[in-house]
């Protein structure tokens, strides 16, 4: 008698939410990088797109915005994203405990 093969399953694996989490983070962490990068640039754009020099008040603001989202914002998520792959590691058993 011979074997019928075995149906495949159409189910998606199962995920955890913790795996979610960390990949909405990491999203995250690259969104505000992106964010500070673009924040950083309009100076230097008008310059050279439009051959005119941007005044001290409208370089200190794009230079404020950036220090703010590089200083404050992106290393909070950068910690959270850390303590989301730790918590990760050990749940699934994949990091040794301690």
């Amino acid at each position: 008698m011979a074997c019928s093969p075995r149906r495949q399953s159409t189910q998606p694996p199962p995920t955890s939410p913790a795996s979610h989490r960390l990949l909405r983070r990491r999203i995250l962490t690259a969104g505000l990088l992106f964010a500070d990068t673009a924040a950083l640039a309009p100076p230097a754009v008008l310059v050279e797109a439009g051959g005119k020099i941007p005044s001290p008040g409208e370089a200190s603001i794009t230079r404020a915005l950036a220090v703010t989202i590089l200083s404050v914002f992106t290393p909070r998520i950068a910690t959270l994203v850390m303590f989301a792959t730790a918590s990760l590691g050990r749940k699934t058993r994949a990091r040794p405990p301690g």
